[in-house]
C-alpha cells in the first residue's frame, strides 16, 4: 500500500509537513466542516502531532488550505511516498494507518465510527430505535436502550499482510431522550425553579450520545435556559439549531426544548436528540438484566460477527465494481447535425 506523508498522518498515503498561523479553537460544526474538506483533497487520512498521511495527493506536492479556520492557513508539503510494510515504519504507526481502511470499509456498508476501534450502524433518518434492544423497566420506567454494534481493528501481520480482529460491542443508554427525561421531571415540580435546579442536579456532567451521526461520547458540561431549538448556534452563525441539523444531517427537530446541552467547547445539543449514558446504581432493578443481554454466549456471538463480516465484504466488493464500472465509461461521441 502506498502511503504519502505529509507531515501529520495517513494510511497507504502521502506524508506532508503541516504549517499553520493563528489563533482560536475551532466549534465541533468546523471540525466536521474540516474533515469533510480535507478528505476532498487528501482522501483518507490520519494524523498526529508529527506527520499526515493521506491515500491521495492529485499529483499535488503542496496544498495551501485557508477554509479550515479564519485565524489560520495551512500549508501542506509532501515528504515522502512510502509502503506500510516498509520496515522504516513503526508497528503502531502501521496499524494506524489501517485503521483508515478499516474505517472506510464499515462506512461503505453504512456503519459510523463511536470511539477508538467501536462501529455502530448509521442512526441517521429516524432508524435509531432499530439498532437497540430495548430493556423495559418497573411500568416502564427508566427503560434502557443496548445499543448493538461491532468492535473491529484492522492489524499488520508482516510479511503476508494484514488481518482484520472483530468482536461484539455494546453501549448501554437510556431509552428516553433527554428531551423526554426533562419533560418528566417538569411535571413532578411546582415551579420553573424547582424545575431547573432538579434538572441541573440530576443530568450536569452525565455522558451522551447522539441519536444521529456520529456515535462518540459527549459530557453535558451547562445546560444553557437562555437558548431553544429556534436559538441561532452563535453570534457568528445565526442558522437556528433546528434549521442546521435538518440541513446537515437530516433529522427533525419538532420539539420545543426548554435548553439545550452545552458541552465543554460550548458546543450546543438539542435534548431531543440525546441519549444518556447509564451507570449501574441509576437503574439497579434492570441492570443484570441488560447485562445478561450485552453478555452473548460465544455460538451466537460467533454467527453475529460472522454476518457482519459477510455484510461488509459485500458491500466493498459492489462499490469496488461501481468504481470499475465508473473508471470504465467512456464518453459517446455524438454526430452534428
Amino acid at each position: 500500500i502506498p502511503c504519502v506523508p505529509w507531515q501529520s498522518q495517513t494510511s497507504g498515503q502521502y506524508q506532508r509537513r503541516v504549517h499553520g498561523q493563528g489563533g482560536r479553537k475551532a466549534s465541533f460544526q468546523k471540525k466536521r466542516e474540516n474533515i469533510r474538506t480535507l478528505e476532498k483533497h487528501f482522501g483518507k487520512y490520519v494524523h498526529d502531532n508529527l506527520m499526515f498521511y493521506s491515500t491521495e495527493n492529485n499529483g499535488q506536492n503542496k496544498v495551501i488550505l485557508d477554509e479550515l479556520h479564519n485565524d489560520y492557513v495551512v500549508t501542506f508539503t509532501q515528504t515522502d511516498c512510502v509502503e506500510l510494510n516498509s520496515d522504516e515504519m513503526p508497528q503502531q504507526q502501521q496499524d494506524q494507518i489501517l485503521n483508515i481502511f478499516t474505517r472506510d470499509l464499515f462506512q461503505i456498508a453504512g456503519y459510523k465510527k463511536y470511539q477508538r476501534e467501536a462501529y455502530f450502524k448509521d442512526g441517521t433518518a429516524g432508524n435509531f430505535q432499530r439498532q437497540c434492544e430495548i430493556v423495559e423497566g418497573h411500568q416502564g420506567r427508566d427503560s434502557l436502550a443496548i445499543l448493538k454494534g461491532f468492535e473491529a481493528k484492522m492489524n499488520t501481520s508482516n510479511p503476508k499482510g494484514c488481518h482484520l480482529k472483530v468482536d461484539l460491542f455494546h453501549k448501554l443508554l437510556f431509552k428516553d431522550t433527554l428531551h423526554q427525561q426533562l419533560e418528566k421531571i417538569k411535571q413532578s415540580c411546582q415551579t420553573e425553579e424547582e424545575f431547573k435546579v432538579k434538572a441541573e442536579k440530576r443530568f450536569k456532567n452525565k455522558y451522551f450520545i447522539l441519536n444521529y451521526g456520529s456515535k462518540r461520547s459527549e459530557r453535558i458540561e451547562e445546560l444553557d435556559w437562555n437558548c431553544n431549538e429556534n436559538s441561532p448556534m452563535s453570534p457568528d452563525n445565526p442558522i437556528p439549531f433546528k434549521q442546521y441539523f435538518k440541513e446537515k444531517y437530516g433529522v427533525k427537530s419538532d420539539m420545543h426544548e426548554h435548553c439545550i446541552v452545552r458541552t465543554r467547547g460550548q458546543n450546543g445539543f438539542l435534548p431531543q436528540h440525546i441519549h444518556l449514558t447509564v451507570v449501574s446504581d441509576e437503574c439497579k432493578d434492570i441492570y443484570d438484566k441488560a447485562m445478561n443481554i450485552m453478555s452473548t454466549p460465544i455460538g451466537q456471538r460467533m454467527k453475529k460477527i460472522q454476518v457482519f463480516i459477510d455484510e461488509v465484504t459485500k458491500s466493498h466488493e459492489l462499490n469496488r465494481k461501481k468504481k470499475q464500472v465508473e473508471k470504465e465509461k467512456v464518453p459517446t461521441a455524438w454526430p452534428l447535425v
